[in-house]
């Protein structure tokens, strides 16, 4: 869970390996999960902004010792489903896609959720924009 600056998103993958090795270590981890955040805009999408993986936790009281945490606030989200091949871009066709659009973003915190699945080439995950107050 180590803040990145991306130039293009990711769906995380081979997050077996991660759930087993690095999830069971976070403390107050809710469900299987796995978020990835997108926090810290410099100033929208076209620029620098902080990537963080990571799960749901009841509480960032306890944080272990080189992770962090992102509290994602309560407010208005956009949600988008995405259905398809996640490993050969359907995620990233969905947020080229947002990209394009004229959408009253804030760029507090944007998130993607992946929730277990069998076949990662055949799967669904959902893409929460974080909306300007109207």
């Amino acid at each position: 869970m180590r803040p990145a600056r991306p130039t293009t998103t990711f769906p995380p993958f081979g997050t077996g390996l991660w759930q087993k090795k690095i999830a069971d270590a976070i403390p107050g981890r809710i469900g299987n999960d796995i978020l990835c955040a997108y926090t810290d805009y410099e100033t929208d999408a076209s620029g620098p902004y902080t990537a963080v993986l990571g799960c749901r936790v009841a509480s960032l009281v306890e944080i272990p010792q080189g992770m962090l945490g992102v509290h994602v606030a309560a407010g208005a989200y956009q949600c988008r489903r995405v259905q398809g091949d996640l490993v050969s871009g359907a995620v990233i066709a969905a947020w080229q896609a947002i990209w394009q659009e004229e959408l009253p973003r804030d760029y507090g915190c944007d998130y993607e959720v992946y929730g277990e699945y069998e076949n990662p080439h055949d799967s669904a995950m959902q893409i929460y924009l974080s909306l300007k107050s109207a």
